[in-house]
């Protein structure tokens, strides 16, 4: 297992890049079955937004992605007896966010 972000700040704007890499998982207790690993990346880019006004200060946005290379495959094996059989939960899909923060 292995997890990095990378960050880069130009003025009032954050770029960072965030990597997640698991490998190959046993999934019974008997480890006759295993699923293969994966690499997973995410993308976070914030910053401010210069607004003047009296009743909002500090606007922040904020745009997220998650699995940004859209990796399918098994994001966790659950054992279901000693041997022969698994089942997973899959890896989720690709997912975009966008917040807005402000102090009022």
């Amino acid at each position: 297992m292995n997890k990095f972000a990378a960050t880069l700040t130009l003025g009032d704007t954050e770029v960072q890049l965030m990597g997640d890499y698991v490998g190959k998982r046993y999934a019974t207790y008997t480890n006759d079955l295993s699923v293969p690993g994966y690499f997973l990346l995410g993308l976070n880019v914030s910053g401010k937004l210069p607004l003047a006004s009296r009743y909002v200060k500090n606007l922040t946005w904020n745009i997220n992605v998650t699995n940004l290379a859209n990796r399918q495959g098994a994001l966790q094996p659950v054992v279901g007896s000693a041997s022969g059989s698994y089942a997973t939960y899959p890896i989720p899909p690709r997912m975009g966010f966008i917040t807005l923060k402000a102090d009022i």
